[in-house]
């Protein structure tokens, strides 16, 4: 007999979902308070020693997204001494890069590409220069699209907190002044993706992608009316152009979570320049902030199940899911898509169920010619696993 923890098979009665399905309410404290829930708490951590007992280096297992995480929130100064681009470069009008060696800055925070694997930070770097400012977003690659760490960069170089400092000694991580990690996200991570945090936040993603929509299709509608800021409010971006770069095929991984659809119906917003200045705040919050923030929770989960929630080919289960089994090959009706399907509870009359889903499939992204270089002839992503490959 299936067995489901109650939190998964109540999450339909919970009450942050019940707020993220009502498109009425705004949905940015409920998903602010779902993040909260995710913070990574570096002070708690127990890592093991880089070195055993007789001396032998064995790399610490302390995770690098919790660590970056830490910098990202404290915005710690930072510097890359050596970096190659993963993604063809853009150059932005009237800005120069001093040097593209040692780039630094502080830390603005943890990300992760939508499609791929690929994670990276986000820097206010100290090296790019206009005609008024020092500084700018660049954005530094630390795991490539197979979710292994890019061989562009070797090291990253910080001055720790106080606090910082007196966890690394006391946790004896030090490898000749270096910390050497060997996982970017703790390999126990995977049970998370069958977890109802994980769920939860795979819906408030959804919910936020829906809203910053809104909010875009309704500043076009003001602005058709008539409604204007006042000149200077909205900032007017530099103009971009990018490199040519290189098209490579990688397995990706998607995973989603199949819940009952949402009835409820955006409310319009007033014509008014009041409305338009909070929608334009509210979708930059979202794009910039919020989605971000969740998407990096939510792929790091799913990077842990690719690669650790395996064994011999076949998923592991958390101990709160028993005697279950995930259906292969399963389709939405009229839908193209093959997923590996697990029903948390079926459906009874009057009544919807929960399911996750995952697939890998191939995908072609645009890369540096360097990268593309490196890429070719290399296997599909290590992880996936061989019972399921198409």
């Amino acid at each position: 007999m299936k067995k489901v923890a109650k939190s998964l098979t109540n999450i339909l009665k919970d009450e942050d979902f019940l707020l993220l399905q009502d498109r009425k309410i705004d949905p940015i404290p409920v998903v602010e308070r779902l993040l909260e829930d995710w913070k990574f708490d570096l002070f708690s951590r127990k890592p093991g020693p880089a070195y055993t007992h007789d001396g032998i280096l064995q790399f610490t297992d302390l995770d690098l997204a919790c660590f970056l995480s830490e910098l990202a929130e404290r915005n710690a100064v930072i510097n890359i001494p050596q970096y190659e681009t993963f993604t063809p470069k853009c150059h932005k009008e009237g800005q120069m890069v001093v040097s593209s060696e040692n780039r630094h800055g502080k830390v603005l925070a943890v990300l992760s590409n939508k499609v791929t694997f690929g994670f990276s930070i986000r820097i206010m770097d100290a090296n790019v220069i206009s005609s008024e400012d020092v500084g700018d977003f660049r954005v530094y690659s630390i795991l490539d699209a197979n979710g292994d760490f890019y061989k562009g960069w070797s090291t990253i170089q910080i001055i720790p907190s106080a606090a910082e400092n007196e966890f690394i000694i006391k946790s004896n991580i030090l490898s000749n002044n270096s910390i050497i990690f060997k996982f970017f996200v703790a390999p126990g991570r995977w049970t998370s993706f069958y977890g109802m945090p994980y769920f939860l936040l795979k819906r408030a993603e959804v919910r936020l992608e829906e809203q910053k929509e809104f909010y875009k299709n309704e500043i076009s509608r003001l602005i058709k009316k008539g409604i204007r800021l006042p000149p200077g409010e909205k900032r007017e971006l530099p103009k971009r152009t990018k490199e040519s770069g290189t098209q490579v095929k990688l397995d990706v991984f998607e995973s989603i979570i199949d819940f009952p659809e949402s009835e409820s119906t955006f409310v319009p917003c007033r014509l008014h320049s009041d409305e338009l200045r909070r929608l334009f705040k509210d979708k930059r919050k979202i794009e910039r902030k919020l989605l971000p923030k969740v998407r990096f929770h939510t792929r790091a989960t799913e990077l842990a199940f690719s690669k650790y929630g395996f064994s011999n080919g076949v998923e592991l289960f958390p101990s709160w899911i028993k005697n279950s089994s995930w259906e292969r090959d399963f389709r939405f009706p009229k839908g193209r898509k093959k997923w590996n399907r697990l029903v948390l509870f079926q459906p009874t009359v009057g009544k919807f169920g929960v399911s996750l889903l995952y697939r890998f499939y191939q995908k072609s992204i645009t890369v540096s010619e360097k990268f593309a270089q490196k890429q070719r002839g290399r296997k599909s992503i290590a992880s996936k696993p061989k019972s399921i490959r198409k």
